[in-house]
């Protein structure tokens, strides 16, 4: 072992295998992982091991102290990963190794540039629907979630290696290989973005059985769906139920690979003609969300907050939000009554193609 330790960051799709991966690198490679650090309460019969338990005051003064390599709110508490842990780890010679999605990846590398960031991909589109659907035994959801993949897909040749998972324990003999030798860690990266490339089209191909519409690409006003993509099921069925209606709507899965993800919200945050927030935990838990709300709310957007779930908003949002109207989606026992509801939100009508609306029961 080297005098001071690796940090690797390991990232993919759901169902990738990440996990598994970082367990065998825990396992057969002497690699250890950082319990992160919460302001939350302990819970009744709950490890004291599981987390780093501290009170929101101390974690709020770790933050404006940067002491955190990267951190969010999550349903009034916070999580967040420790500088501090992490350097004494790698300072002692130990190589460390994390997890996360995408986003937490990608805010990780930009708070540590020595960081592996590590891209783990199933073999085929096939491989991954297959996956998906054990782990969510529901046939909607794992399309929604391939279609976020098709998107996201790109996004991993940002990483500094790329593995196809097909073995965990070949893939993890793999990654170890590559860290230590940088030539084979070349060799490797190239010739799997041909497969990233390849497993784009081949998503592609499996999402056209998803009657999901495209974003509205015009110069009409439009609606600007803000929502975390994990409830994409949800959204993807109201963006549908819209154009049924006869509404332009943009959401952002029309972001085309390569293009900067802030500018081109922030363009379409300022080009709408009425932006929706879909409320849930994890549209409060997404520092992206927030960022598009706020942004909406600089420019005096009309506004309209859908709460998919019975959440409580934050106090200081709470405020800034209270005057704006609202619709609590999970109170109705109907898709056509919200839909209505919906209809009838004032302004709305300006991102309409003019059809009227006609509420029946064959809403999705």
């Amino acid at each position: 072992m080297s005098d001071t330790g690796k940090i690797v960051i390991i990232s993919g799709p759901s169902a990738a295998g990440k996990g598994m991966v970082v367990q065998v690198l825990i396992d057969k490679y002497n690699y250890e992982t950082v319990v992160q650090t919460t302001s939350r309460k302990r819970r009744d019969g709950e490890e004291a091991s599981t987390y780093n338990f501290v009170s929101t005051e101390e974690f709020e003064d770790g933050i404006s102290k940067g002491e955190y390599l990267e951190y969010e709110n999550y349903a009034g508490a916070y999580y967040g990963t420790s500088k501090k842990v992490i350097y004494e780890k790698i300072d002692s010679g130990i190589n460390v190794v994390l997890e996360g999605d995408l986003e937490t990846a990608a805010q990780l590398k930009q708070q540590c540039k020595a960081a592996v960031l590590v891209f783990i991909i199933p073999p085929n589109a096939d491989v991954l629907s297959k996956r998906l659907f054990i782990r969510e035994q529901d046939e909607g959801r794992t399309k929604a979630r391939l279609l976020i993949y098709e998107k996201e897909m790109y996004s991993g040749l940002r990483a500094d290696l790329i593995i196809v998972n097909d073995n965990v324990e070949q893939t993890a003999r793999e990654l170890v290989k590559a860290l230590d030798n940088s030539e084979y860690a070349r060799q490797l990266y190239e010739e799997n973005v041909d497969r990233v490339v390849r497993l784009k089209k081949d998503l592609l191909t499996v999402n056209k059985k998803v009657h999901i519409q495209k974003p509205y690409r015009g110069i009409e006003p439009y609606i600007f769906i803000s929502y975390s993509h994990m409830d994409s099921k949800n959204v993807f069925d109201l963006i549908n139920n819209l154009h049924l209606a006869g509404y332009r709507v943009w959401y952002d899965e029309g972001i085309d690979p390569g293009t900067e993800w802030d500018e081109n919200i922030a363009v379409h945050v300022e080009k709408c003609g009425y932006f929706i927030a879909l409320i849930s935990e994890n549209y409060l838990a997404s520092s992206n969300c927030k960022d598009e709300l706020n942004y909406a709310r600089e420019l005096e957007k009309p506004r309209l907050l859908i709460f998919l779930e019975d959440v409580q908003l934050p106090g200081g949002m709470r405020m800034r939000l209270s005057r704006l109207q609202a619709i609590h989606k999970y109170r109705y026992v109907s898709e056509t009554a919200f839909m209505q509801k919906l209809f009838e939100t004032k302004g709305l009508e300006t991102c309409s193609e003019g059809v009227c609306p006609i509420v029946e029961e064959n809403y999705l």
